[in-house]
């Protein structure tokens, strides 16, 4: 009755949501919904430099993935978006976490950072980002890709490239919309939005929630190789919540994210000592940001943002079960930073961006851990575990010269310093060619990841980690053949040092 009753409203939704295609002002029909290459690469882009940019403009190869792409593609995950490109592969284990790899460099997601409206959503302890059905793709204004390292600009952990998810604005998002499906494997899923803005007191605000489950698959017996049993059970369940509300140069924004997920198939329970049952794996992300624009001179912007970030893992999370226990777990980390970016126009050939920040840390040094005396007994509550507390400061410069109107020049510096990894400096250089159909850009590029307390405290442990870095030379150049048929090569040669490597896996920890 009750999966009756879901069905009807589901289908119910589903009419309305095909029904506020034509009531909703979510996008104008003149903006993404027809865009030719060359828009395109002359869109505007803010992840490359964090300052408003041409596409062709940004010194590293950008691709842009609109609203119209993900709503005509289908995409239900960022996996699934990220897969359709190239350059990315993935592994998906269909449990906790789900792995993106850019440019054949396999990692735990902890190589790539993953924005929401230039905001980080990367794990804080281990610096890895949750792939996964928790992003709210109907709320996507467009998502930009940025490959290979980008340290200059961003720090730690942008060594194969950048993803920012850009949410949809209250001044062009208006109205209500309301989206929902269903699917195979009992998945469903619904998403509501609102978006008001009035032009008069340029003041607007739009906010967009969404709730999604599946079972993902079937798994036992055969179906899953004979790791597990027949009546395995596998779930994740997705919520998430975007806010922005803005006023002229002004805008404050907040996203939640919570992904529940069963760690069933985390382990392999046939013929060894984990069982199958109600285990959970419950992460959330919380990150706000007020950020707001000066313009002193009409050759000068500065862009100043404050953020607050906030990834826990739950204490109600259930990491795994044993023949003879429960281990359930806890651990939790706030981030808290201001940030200020300028770009001055020097002179009419000569451009600079540029940027300061201060960030303070408060990362969990391990899980929090209790165990049960069976594996039917639920463990008590785990203590709160001990929390480091992490200083950092960065500046990063950058100068672009215009030799003539068609050849641009590029160089760049960055200086990290953190109270655990101390000095960490960065360059990067280029020379772009524009023409009116044809880009050509030769780009060196370096970058870092800093060891996270996973890292360093992880299994045996290792106190005396060093900044794993990339060397990067890249030749990228693409020719517009017709308005909607580009040609595209990229060719590059990676080195890197100090890679971190796992010796030893503890069974005893998350």
């Amino acid at each position: 009755m009750k999966k009756n009753l879901f069905f009807l409203l589901y289908f119910f939704l589903s009419i309305i949501s095909i029904s506020s295609i034509a009531y909703s002002q979510t996008v104008p029909s003149d903006s993404l919904f027809s865009i030719s290459f060359d828009e395109l690469m002359n869109m505007e882009v803010s992840s490359g430099s964090k300052i408003v940019q041409r596409a062709n403009e940004v010194n590293a190869k950008v691709k842009i993935i609109t609203c119209d792409d993900i709503q005509k593609r289908g995409y239900n995950t960022i996996d699934e978006v990220l897969q359709d490109l190239p350059g990315f592969q993935s592994r998906n284990i269909q449990s906790i976490n789900s792995y993106i790899f850019g440019r054949g460099i396999p990692n735990q997601n902890n190589l790539m950072l993953l924005l929401i409206d230039g905001i980080q959503i990367n794990e804080l302890n281990s610096g890895g980002f949750y792939g996964g059905a928790q992003y709210n793709l109907d709320n996507v204004e467009r998502i930009e890709i940025v490959y290979g390292p980008a340290s200059v600009v961003y720090g730690t952990n942008a060594v194969s490239g950048v993803v920012n998810i850009i949410t949809k604005k209250p001044v062009t998002s208006q109205g209500l919309d309301v989206h929902a499906h269903t699917g195979t494997f009992n998945t469903k899923k619904i998403q509501t939005g609102y978006g008001y803005y009035n032009a008069q007191k340029d003041v607007g605000v739009r906010v967009s929630a969404q709730k999604k489950y599946t079972e993902k698959g079937s798994f036992g017996g055969s179906q899953g190789l004979f790791n597990w049993s027949d009546s395995v059970y596998n779930f994740e369940n997705d919520i998430s919540v975007d806010a922005k509300l803005t006023y002229k140069s002004l805008t404050f924004g907040t996203n939640y994210l919570q992904k529940q997920s069963s760690v069933n198939l985390y382990y392999r329970t046939v013929g060894t000592a984990f069982k199958e049952g109600e285990s959970l794996w419950n992460i959330g992300f919380l990150n706000s940001y007020i950020t707001y624009d000066i313009k002193p001179t009409a050759k000068t912007i500065f862009t100043h943002n404050t953020y607050y970030r906030n990834t826990t893992l739950y204490p109600n999370t259930i990491a795994y079960i044993t023949d003879t226990a429960q281990l359930r777990c806890f651990r939790p980390n706030y981030l808290v930073g201001t940030e200020l970016i300028g770009k001055q126009q020097i002179t009419d050939n000569l451009k600079c961006i540029n940027g300061i920040a201060l960030e303070h840390e408060n990362l969990a040094k391990t899980y929090g851990e209790t165990w049960s005396n069976s594996s039917e007994e639920t463990p008590p509550r785990p203590p709160k575990p001990p929390l480091l507390q992490n200083y950092s400061a960065n500046a990063f410069v950058q100068f672009s010269y215009t030799i003539f109107d068609q050849l641009e020049f590029t160089a760049g510096n960055r200086f990290d310093y953190n109270s655990s990894y101390k000095f960490v400096y960065t360059p990067n250089g280029s020379i772009m060619f524009h023409a009116s159909k044809y880009n050509i850009k030769l780009l060196y590029m370096e970058a870092f990841r800093a060891p996270k307390p996973w890292d360093y405290n992880w299994g045996v442990g290792n106190s005396h980690l060093q900044p794993e870095k990339i060397h990067s030379l890249e030749l990228n150049s693409n020719f517009s053949i017709t308005p909607h048929l580009l040609f595209e090569t990229s060719v590059y040669k990676n080195r890197m040092y100090n890679m971190l490597v796992k010796n030893k896996h503890s069974l005893d920890k998350c």
